[in-house]
């Protein structure tokens, strides 16, 4: 009965929302996770866009192209744990090669304040 019912429901256009988030999965970009959504928090760094908004980031480091200050290297983006101090790069994007001693708070202005960089808000699929 229960296989009838979405049968009826998707051949009438209907379409469902299977992770529960509020969103249908012809409006939602990965409808497996309850935390990837349309207007989802997206925090830089932990590889999924959460989102939806599928920005341009054309070195895969999941920082977009206009806030990432080298969007060819993806090891450079706000907020690297890569940098060495007086190697040349600048490699957290602060405007220094050294490395950070505040915390990088605030460069990711989609994130709420005192949220860490780094921190997973979905599976990537």
């Amino acid at each position: 009965m229960r296989l009838c019912v979405l049968a009826m429901l998707f051949a009438m256009g209907c379409s469902v929302d299977a992770d529960g988030d509020g969103f249908t999965a012809d409006e939602d970009c990965n409808d497996e996770s309850a935390d990837v959504f349309p207007g989802a928090p997206d925090f830089r760094g932990d590889g999924c866009d959460a989102d939806c908004a599928e920005e341009s980031d054309a070195d895969g480091d999941d920082w977009p192209d206009d806030a990432d200050c080298d969007e060819e290297n993806p090891s450079v983006y706000p907020c690297s744990p890569d940098e060495v101090d007086g190697d040349g790069v600048d490699s957290d994007c602060d405007g220094s090669d050294a490395v950070r001693t505040d915390g990088c708070v605030g460069a990711d202005p989609t994130a709420p304040e005192d949220t860490p960089m780094l921190t997973a808000t979905c599976d990537p699929a």
